[in-house]
């Protein structure tokens, strides 16, 4: 089903704080970059391979050591920088 013409006018006036996430999301680390080392509290160790979007959008493509490569959402992330 497609909005009709008065719900996208709506949609159109929200402000932009009110299309922040809201919730379990974490702040991004801006000192993460290709090549760190990380910890994820699930996963384990890993490499990051390559980073890609912006703001919340932002997503990190990383080998964790058991040989799994993963991409994760970089709000909901929880990682720990060992190394960069």
């Amino acid at each position: 089903r497609k909005p009709n013409e008065n719900q996208l006018r709506r949609l159109r006036k929200l402000k932009p704080e009110l299309a922040k996430p809201i919730g379990n999301s974490n702040p991004i680390d801006p000192n993460l970059s290709e090549g760190a080392l990380v910890n994820h509290t699930r996963f384990g160790r890993g490499k990051v391979l390559r980073i890609e979007g912006a703001g919340n959008d932002k997503k990190a493509e990383i080998k964790f050591e058991k040989g799994d490569v993963k991409k994760l959402l970089l709000r909901f992330a929880k990682l720990e920088i060992i190394d960069n």
